[in-house]
């Protein structure tokens, strides 16, 4: 598996955070 840069380390985390957040919306 090739190893994430750190700019795309961060925007998976990110993206994780927003999708955790969204996910939180949905399920009220």
């Amino acid at each position: 598996m090739a190893k994430l840069t750190a700019k795309q380390e961060l925007f998976c985390q990110e993206y994780i955070i927003d999708l955790n957040a969204t996910l939180r919306q949905l399920l009220g």
